[in-house]
């Protein structure tokens, strides 16, 4: 495949290797596009997030079972399959991916999960390992710089592989580097929710007021939303305990107002790698024009690392933060303590009271404040704010 150079002219365009909008050399590949009988490689610039196009690429047929084979729908697979057979311009690689992502499929795995364990085979694929060879994939495996869970989540991916090939292996087991999560001021998530378009900023402020996971929110319908108590019951994954939490009436409004525009049963009718690029979009733009880098780092997960943590900081009720994340161990609920004791350590957290009587103390414990201490005679009681 040919690239054309910047100074080249082909089919009367100039190959544009910065990006128009700032100047910025700093640009990643973002898919292609065809004009007529050309075929355009489409960036992404890192700095502003505005997307055109660059190279002029060589007219190959392989660019449509390229662009089929990259999605996950099943009829779409079906396609690139027999465009292979009719072509064979895919690698053997390639097909044993495609393979993969219907064996998932067939096993009944969320289309996150397929996502992310075909893009961890690719990667490591496109970084050299034999996926047919499993000492070749360890060492590949050990090789990359990724972080927390992530090569062991690799190792279980590639021990699906191989039962589906019919091989075996001795899984390496990695530990896991602890970190804590990057939480955001509620400004910086506001702005971010502001700048996205509305089927995204939807969701987004779904997950600021319930802390929910992404494949949560991209699952749940309209059944799930009771209008008469502004509440959602959430269907929980990854093995956590179902909930229910109320929506404050902004929410509704943005949930209804995307139903409007989709018109589907479904809180998000996209797909999950299209919220994924939608919300990328967004926080490129928002960044630049606010020249906040934070925002950057925000993700949907973000947003429950930050509802956790305001939580405890209101409440000092770890175990009430723990029900409502729906985790079933608290082992990981407390990094919020730690989160939310580094980020208002200089404000105080409590309303404190005093009782002479028993009645003044009846009636303090009524309202939700809980003894704390005793001074000259006076019965303290303090309450979370």
């Amino acid at each position: 495949m040919t690239l054309v150079n910047e100074s080249t002219n082909t089919g009367g365009e100039t190959a544009r290797l910065v990006c128009p909008n700032c100047g910025s050399s700093e640009n990643g590949k973002d898919g292609k596009t065809k004009r007529g009988k050309e075929v355009y490689q489409r960036r992404k610039c890192k700095l502003c997030g505005k997307k055109y196009s660059a190279e002029i690429l060589s007219t190959q047929n392989e660019y449509d079972i390229r662009r089929v084979s990259d999605k996950n729908e099943s009829k779409n697979l079906i396609v690139a399959q027999d465009k292979v057979g009719a072509t064979g311009n895919i690698s053997e690689t390639e097909k044993l991916l495609l393979e993969f992502i219907f064996h998932m499929k067939k096993r009944g795995l969320a289309e996150p999960t397929i996502e992310r364990r075909h893009r961890h085979l690719k990667v490591l694929a496109k970084r050299g390992a034999d996926l047919l060879d499993p000492e070749s994939v360890k060492l590949k495996i050990s090789e990359q710089d990724w972080v927390g869970n992530s090569k062991n989540r690799a190792c279980d991916t590639y021990n699906d592989f191989l039962s589906m090939i019919g091989k075996t292996w001795v899984k390496p087991k990695y530990t896991a580097k602890e970190t804590l999560p990057f939480i955001p001021t509620e400004t910086e998530i506001d702005s971010l929710i502001a700048g996205c378009r509305i089927e995204e900023a939807a969701l987004l402020q779904l997950a600021k007021e319930t802390a929910l996971r992404k494949g949560e929110a991209l699952g749940a319908t309209w059944e799930d939303i009771d209008l008469e108590t502004s509440t959602i019951r959430i269907s929980p994954e990854k093995g956590s305990r179902p909930r229910i939490t109320k929506l404050s009436f902004r929410c509704l409004s943005m949930l209804l107002e995307a139903k409007r525009k989709h018109g589907t049963n479904k809180l998000y009718a996209k797909k999950s790698k299209t919220f994924d690029r939608n919300l990328a979009n967004a926080r490129s733009k928002i960044a630049y024009n606010t020249q906040n880098d934070r925002i950057r780092r925000i993700t949907f997960h973000t947003l429950r690392h930050w509802k956790a943590t305001m939580l405890y900081h209101q409440t000092k009720d770890i175990v009430y933060v723990q029900q409502f994340l729906g985790h079933k161990t608290i082992n990981h609920t407390l990094k919020y303590i730690q989160l939310a004791e580094a980020l208002f350590h200089d404000v105080s957290n409590f309303t404190v009271k005093t009782a002479k009587t028993p009645e003044e103390a009846i009636k303090l414990l009524e309202q939700g404040f809980q003894k704390s201490d005793e001074f000259d005679g006076l019965h303290l009681y303090r309450k979370p704010k």
